[in-house]
């Protein structure tokens, strides 16, 4: 019985007066409250199920970059009154995938509205603020960070701010040692000894990326053949920015590329994507091995994802299944 039927009986009742009546009109408020708390329970039942759902989707979506159908659920969620910050943070998530940053950085807001101590939001904002070219934003993040729970980060969450940071511990050592002393400690620079060291790695690592980005296909073809694995290793033990590395991604794609290697290819720049799920040369070469592989429903979803609608793109596509 529904909570409307039950007003329409108490409207009905409500006119007449006696003894058998007055007693059913007693009981009704309680079962206006048996109603609502069954239906509590139902809608309780339904969040729990799209939780679950959800969960599954915030996995597939790091593996594949598939946000869609994450964001559809975190909708439902929401319409449903559920404000549960694994819900807030994955729609923080989703739209950072989506390269929406300013919609990304709303739903941290919110996020952080009711769990101030969310750690994993605050690192997002601060790869937000590095991505934007806003370092000493990222570095104050941090500084809250490490301030907040410098102590009890998981593996991953201090892998994670290592990784926003090494291109600036080998760059800006002075500055984070004068101006961000937590952080500095917290990256292992110190007064005395890292500054000559920091130098010589920057000159190292400079005269590194120049020889990668040099080298012609032919000399990259050239090399002695790696394992993925190790190839994914170099890249990620890099001291340099996220930009740097999506370039050391989409140069190793190029070589496999071309040697019609498509799978290798394509997990080099899927690991580029999950540095920044909206780089347009990443998005573009992958539209390029989906199309080799003959898989025109994914190259069509990965041009579907550039910020920017490129027909030479489309048609390129068009003339390989159409």
């Amino acid at each position: 019985m529904t909570i409307q039927r039950i007003f329409v009986i108490w409207a009905v009742l409500d006119n007449w007066n006696t003894p058998g009546i007055n007693s059913i009109r007693l009981i009704l408020p309680y079962m206006v409250s048996v109603v609502n708390q069954n239906q509590q329970k139902q809608k309780q039942v339904e969040i729990d199920k799209k939780m679950v759902d959800l969960e599954k989707e915030i996995k597939k979506a790091k593996c594949e970059n598939a946000y869609e159908q994450g964001l559809n659920i975190v909708i439902e969620l929401l319409e449903m009154g559920c404000r549960d910050t694994i819900v807030l943070f994955a729609a923080a998530e989703f739209y950072f995938m989506a390269g929406d940053y300013d919609r990304s950085v709303q739903w941290i807001d919110n996020t952080l509205a009711v769990d101030p101590k969310h750690i994993n939001a605050r690192i997002l904002l601060s790869r937000i603020c590095i991505l934007e070219d806003r370092f000493k934003d990222g570095l104050s993040i941090v500084t809250v960070i490490l301030n907040m729970a410098g102590n009890v980060l998981t593996k991953t969450q201090e892998h994670e701010i290592k990784d926003l940071l090494a291109y600036y511990k080998s760059t800006e050592s002075e500055l984070i040692m004068k101006q961000y002393p937590t952080v500095a400690e917290f990256l292992g620079l110190s007064e005395n000894k890292e500054v000559v060291q920091v130098e010589d790695d920057v000159l190292s690592e400079e005269q590194h990326i120049t020889e990668l980005n040099c080298q012609s296909e032919d000399e990259v073809l050239r090399t002695k053949e790696k394992s993925l694995e190790e190839i994914k290793s170099e890249i990620l033990d890099q001291h340099i920015s996220l930009s740097e590395k999506i370039k050391l991604c989409n140069a190793f794609a190029g070589a496999y590329y071309y040697k019609g290697q498509f799978a290798i290819a394509e997990e080099l720049l899927a690991m580029a994507l999950n540095f920044d799920g909206t780089d347009y040369q990443t998005l573009r070469n992958l539209v390029c091995v989906s199309v080799e592989q003959k898989n025109e429903k994914l190259a069509l979803e990965y041009a579907s994802q550039m910020k920017e609608t490129n027909f030479m793109l489309l048609q390129y596509i068009r003339e390989h299944f159409i």
